[in-house]
């Protein structure tokens, strides 16, 4: 009996640690505070987007960020869009214009006409840069629906930028798959094997249908960032369990190695996650395959407050994390856009307090 209690406190003391870590306990939504009404970068021509913010090796903060003519209206994401640089010495900025990192280059490229939706990784001392492309006539389902992802590689992060021929994930050829007929806005993270992971959005084809069926979200993984890359299937299955026709978008994700567990912000478009229409929700998984809402699933709702106690008048959309270290310590995302009634779209920073 003694020496069955001693086993006892021994695997407590061996394993209590890692089972202590790995609880699913990050409340992002508690640590979020109110952005400055300054905490937001904007371009007066043009639409700002999206949102790729990283700590380089220079020890300067950088983000990448989607932009395109204001005169084009805000749905000429599609096919005006060009990814930008801007960097800051503080992670709160003010982030200044740097440079463009992918602009259109012509017909010849399956990236040709857009470049959009930016996720940035440093991997072993390089930058590199996914995204979605196209090449189209200039009418928006066109564009559209040949949207792929590919990946950008530099050794600074001004570049120069290393672009490919090919996409690195392109659309399925079977008719009846859940990206059929297109693929966009990848969410590159890590895992803890040195693998890369994507998770990105897709939908299908349906005949009859420019805009095809419903959204969905699909997994694929590789060694090195310019692939291959292998598809593993749908992500987020359990959670479209409702049929409804999107459950999430705007995937930001990551391994957590304090938490030893994956974590990803997504936006609510349903209002199934976080109960607020819009809202921004924290998803969980032990795997990176199977996802859950996470122990504490709302980061924001439906809107938002700044810091001088007005409401913003559109929710946050495109949430991505600046960390240090391991920490998240800034949250980003595009936000008033539309442009209703003279609005020009930016994105906001939130600025996090420190984990309990």
């Amino acid at each position: 009996m003694e020496l069955n209690l001693r086993f006892l406190l021994l695997l407590v003391t061996l394993v209590g640690p890692h089972a202590r870590a790995s609880e699913d306990n990050l409340d992002l939504g508690a640590r979020i505070q109110p952005p400055p009404l300054t905490a937001r970068h904007a371009e007066p021509d043009f639409h700002v987007w999206c949102g790729a913010p990283i700590k380089g090796l220079d020890g300067r903060y950088h983000l990448y960020y989607s932009r395109w003519p204001v005169t084009a209206g805000f749905t000429a994401w599609v096919t005006h869009s060009e990814i930008a640089h801007a960097v800051a010495d503080d992670p709160m900025g003010p982030y200044v214009f740097a440079d463009v990192s992918l602009s259109a280059r012509g017909a010849d490229y399956w990236d040709g006409s857009a470049t959009h939706a930016p996720s940035i990784l440093l991997i072993n001392g390089r930058y590199c840069l996914f995204y979605l492309g196209n090449q189209g006539n200039g009418e928006f389902w066109n564009h559209r629906n040949q949207q792929r992802i590919g990946v950008a590689i530099a050794e600074r992060p001004e570049g120069p930028w290393t672009r490919f021929d090919h996409p690195i994930i392109d659309v399925s050829p079977e008719p009846e798959t859940f990206d059929s007929l297109m693929v966009n806005c990848p969410a590159a993270f890590l895992r803890p094997d040195g693998r890369i992971q994507l998770i990105y959005k897709a939908v299908g084809k349906v005949p009859g249908k420019p805009n095809g069926g419903k959204v969905r979200h699909g997994v694929a993984m590789a060694d090195r960032p310019e692939g291959p890359f292998q598809k593993q299937g749908r992500a987020f299955a359990d959670l479209e369990a409702g049929g409804q026709w999107m459950v999430a978008e705007d995937i930001f994700a990551w391994y957590s190695r304090p938490a030893q567990r994956y974590y990803a912000l997504t936006r609510d478009p349903a209002a199934v996650l976080t109960g607020a229409k819009n809202g921004v929700a924290l998803l969980t998984s032990a795997d990176g395959l199977a996802w859950t809402k996470a122990a504490h699933p709302k980061v924001l709702g439906s809107r938002f407050i700044w810091a001088d106690g007005t409401a913003s008048v559109y929710p946050v959309e495109r949430p991505a994390l600046l960390f240090e270290g391991d920490d998240p310590i800034v949250l980003f995302g595009a936000t008033d856009g539309y442009q209703v009634k003279g609005r020009i779209s930016c994105n906001v920073r939130f600025p996090l307090k420190a984990a309990p």
